[in-house]
Parts: C-alpha cells; sequence; structure tokens
C-alpha cells in the first residue's frame, strides 16, 4: 500500500470512528476540542504532516488507544478505547501474528491480556522483541516500551510491565 493509501484508510476508519460518536464532524470538533479544519483534513487524507502531540490528541479525541493512528498507516489497526478510557479489547483473545511491513522487522505479535490492557511485539532481524504495553490506569492511558530476548514470555513481559507502572506511581 502507498503511503497515500495508508492516509485515504486512516480517514475512512477515523471518519467512520467518528460516525459511531458524533455523526456532524463540525460538532464532533466541539465536542472534543479539536479545530474542525484538523478533523476535515484527516478524514479527507488532505494532509500528511501532523505532529507526534496532535495525533496523540486525535486518538484521544477519536477513542482511540495510543499509537493507533501509527499502526492504522503501518497496516494494522487501531485499538479503541470505551468513553471511561478503558482499552476495548477482550481479555484473553490472540489475534494471529501477522508479517510486519518495516524490512527491519520480522514478526509482529499482539497479545490483548487482561481487560484493559495490550502489549504488541515486533521482532527485529536479531532476534529481540521490543514490545508496547499500553494499559489504563485511573482512566488515563499508560504506555511502556521495553526489549526483551526471543525466550520471554508475553506474559512474564506483562507482568515485569505492571510493575514497573506501579513502580513510577
Amino acid at each position: 500500500m502507498s503511503s497515500n493509501e495508508n492516509w485515504e484508510r486512516l480517514g475512512r476508519l477515523l471518519s467512520e470512528q467518528r460516525g459511531r460518536i458524533e455523526s456532524n464532524a463540525r460538532a464532533f470538533a466541539d465536542q472534543t476540542g479539536l479545530n474542525y479544519r484538523l478533523v476535515w483534513d484527516l478524514e479527507n487524507a488532505r494532509r500528511t504532516n501532523y505532529r507526534v502531540a496532535k495525533l496523540a490528541e486525535v486518538e484521544k479525541a477519536y477513542r482511540w488507544g495510543p499509537g493507533s493512528i501509527k499502526r492504522v498507516l503501518d497496516g494494522g489497526n487501531p485499538t479503541p478505547i470505551g468513553e471511561d478510557g478503558s482499552l476495548l479489547v477482550p481479555a484473553g483473545s490472540r489475534p494471529p501474528i501477522e508479517t510486519a511491513h518495516d524490512p527491519d522487522v520480522r514478526l509482529r505479535d499482539v497479545h490483548p491480556l487482561q481487560e484493559g490492557e495490550l502489549l504488541e511485539g515486533w521482532r527485529h532481524k536479531d532476534g529481540r522483541w521490543h514490545w508496547l504495553f499500553v494499559t489504563v490506569v485511573n482512566g488515563r492511558p499508560e504506555t511502556l516500551r521495553i526489549s526483551a530476548e526471543a525466550h520471554e514470555k508475553p506474559e512474564d513481559i506483562a507482568a515485569e510491565m505492571r510493575q514497573e507502572i506501579l513502580r513510577r506511581r
């Protein structure tokens, strides 16, 4: 998929998600505090040069988890978040391993763990796994990244990341 096609796909997914929240784009912008032009530009793939912080605001407004826009642009799917800030990922479900689009990445694996948690990993050429752990604490998304050896189990990595979040509090 070309870069432009990825942005068009993102626009379609954002538009569909906005329709679930508020069918009128201007009302949605007013409710979320996003600029209407930003909403229009994203949903119609008119621009591709956004700051990371702005895309994080967009993810929150559209009730998507952190990193969802990057995942969509990389060919994956967004992680929806409920009105209360919890990740809408059923506990125990596990999507299949997918091939990644990045030539330096060999495999991609996603592990929904406990309710409201997501562990996403990429295996690089060096054999190490690089993990992104997303959870919600007190209604706010928390994200941690870690590298691990290939033999480490995702459940053990998630437990380590939960402990790290507790240490930070």
